[in-house]
């Protein structure tokens, strides 16, 4: 799942050109712009709710790149949804593979290893947004854990 995360962050195909079992091959500016569709929502809209200008937006499409790291949040809170969704690779239930954890930390590393300076700022900007995005899950997971038990109010 990382994996192509990062793949799709540093811009680069794979040698085999293929997607991991499983995983769906949607990338960050491609879930925005479906979002923006599923929502009924402008890119017009989306700028004067994250402050973010209308040609950078414009920019995600035509030159088919994801926004940078700092700007994600902004975009979650917009569009209604998490940093998880947004980031995440979304794995299809009806082929749930076994991942080789080596083999992909392996990959991981070369990826980062070939990649120039700006690529691995903004690798290191995703996997701290990652960080991020596990706190506030489990912070939401605590919460919902304690309405259920009718804690709500503490």
């Amino acid at each position: 799942m990382i994996k192509e995360i990062i793949h799709d962050t540093i811009s680069e195909k794979s040698e085999t050109g293929r997607l991991g079992k499983g995983y769906c091959a949607m990338k960050i500016y491609e879930k925005i712009f479906a979002s923006l569709e599923e929502l009924h929502m402008s890119q017009t809209e989306l700028s004067r709710r994250t402050g973010i200008a209308t040609s950078t937006i414009s920019d995600w499409r035509k030159k088919q790149i994801n926004p940078q790291a700092d700007k994600l949040v902004s975009i979650c809170k917009a569009l209604d949804m998490t940093l998880v969704e947004l980031l995440c690779v979304e794995e299809n239930e009806e082929q749930t593979a076994t991942n080789d954890y080596v083999s992909e930390e392996n990959y991981m590393i070369e990826l980062f290893r070939q990649s120039d300076t700006q690529s691995r700022r903004r690798i290191i900007s995703y996997l701290a947004l990652f960080d991020v995005c596990k706190q506030i899950n489990d912070s939401n997971q605590s919460q919902q854990s304690m309405e259920c038990f009718g804690c709500s109010g503490y």
